[in-house]
């Protein structure tokens, strides 16, 4: 009797009067008088109670031969099978979009796996059509494209993203991934009653190229890899979706978003705090709808100020001060000797040596005086 066959197993309330045995094993070699290899039948009959009635029941679930032995294991490498995420706009009529369900590794033989569709979390009509869908993976192939149905009108609703259920289950070759269950999330772009609409998941690509987008981050192009604190840089993020929101991060705290142009870039202008931590720090942008990354890393610096020019002097004139005439009288004249020269003349020659005193050049004019006869 199996150690846990006299344990009664989970049932309902109110609970069963009865005795579920979860395994019983018979050995065979007590089995007397029976040819083992032609056994055709096998019987229970109820027990006898005191009072020499049979009674009782059995229901039987199973019944095997089996080896005590478990052999020899081997180990066998299988692929798991998982679904991706997926984000679209709800748009205004019912159309079809993709879901992505992909392998860890690659397969040497085929993998056959069915992708279910179902309601919302909570048991909810769904956003998407219900339904299932077989798909193949040949040897070599990790990700296969899905087609869902998507149910599109032009009403607003009180939820910013509806979710549909999706699961996908394999046999055989492979086994489910740890990521066998995911969603498909639609957001209402006909506005949201009494709250925010979310950021615009953009028109949807090839989902198996945006899935191994958002698992290898890109690069992100940035004007500057050393800015300062209060600068603003920019930022060119390429390769994501038409029309999605691309959100970036500055070391860890988001900034606003940008709408992705006709190509898929998005120009966002990046304000460093002023208080940012100086040195090393990671800038990062994720796309809404696509989840695709873009990474860069830049070193962050201290703001430095611009002196001040000093002023060039303006020299300052000075007017020259006027010369004062002297006016030599006629009788001092005659006191003279003569000197060869007019006394016109003479008072000319003064009144030019005063002058020259004036601008800083001193002439000195000797004479002497006539002797008293």
């Amino acid at each position: 009797l199996n150690l846990r066959a006299a344990v009664r197993m989970p049932s309902g309330a109110p609970p069963l009067d009865k005795v579920v045995l979860q395994q019983v094993t018979w050995p065979l070699e007590e089995v007397v008088g029976v040819d083992l290899g032609d056994i055709r039948e096998v019987r229970f009959q109820p027990q006898i109670g005191e009072d020499g009635v049979p009674w009782g029941g059995v229901y039987l679930s199973d019944l095997s031969f089996e080896s005590p032995a478990t052999g020899t294991p081997t180990v066998v490498a299988r692929s798991a099978v998982n679904m991706a995420e997926t984000r679209v706009e709800e748009k205004a009529e019912p159309w079809e979009a993709k879901v992505a369900v992909w392998l860890d590794r690659p397969s040497e033989e085929p993998v056959t796996a069915y992708v279910g569709i179902g309601p919302g979390p909570f048991g909810e009509t769904g956003p998407a059509g219900l339904g299932a869908e077989r798909v193949t993976f040949a040897p070599g192939e990790t990700c296969l494209p899905v087609p869902v149905l998507i149910v599109g009108n032009t009403d607003p609703s009180g939820t910013a993203v509806s979710v549909a259920g999706t699961a996908v289950t394999t046999s055989g070759t492979a086994v489910s991934g740890a990521q066998d269950f995911s969603g498909i999330r639609v957001r209402e772009d006909d506005g949201v009653e009494g709250g925010e609409p979310a950021p615009a998941f953009g028109a949807q690509g090839d989902v198996c190229a945006e899935l191994a987008a958002s698992r290898t981050p890109g690069v992100l192009t940035v004007s500057t890899d050393t800015p300062a604190r209060g600068q603003t840089f920019t930022l060119t993020a390429t390769g994501f979706r038409v029309g999605e929101a691309v959100t970036p991060t500055f070391d860890g705290v988001p900034l606003s978003a940008a709408i992705a142009d006709g190509t898929g870039t998005a120009v966002i202008e990046a304000p460093v705090p002023g208080q940012a931590r100086l040195g090393e720090t990671n800038v990062r942008v994720e796309g809404a709808g696509s989840g695709r990354v873009e990474e860069a890393t830049v070193r962050v610096t201290t703001a430095t100020s611009t002196p001040t020019p000093t002023p060039t002097p303006t020299p300052t004139l000075r007017p020259l001060p006027t010369p004062t005439p002297t006016v030599t009288s006629a009788a001092a004249s005659r006191d003279l000797a003569g000197t060869g020269l007019k006394d016109g003349i003479w008072a000319w020659a003064t009144f030019a040596g005063a002058l020259l005193t004036a601008t800083g050049i001193t002439v000195a004019v000797a004479g002497r005086r006539r002797r008293a006869r």
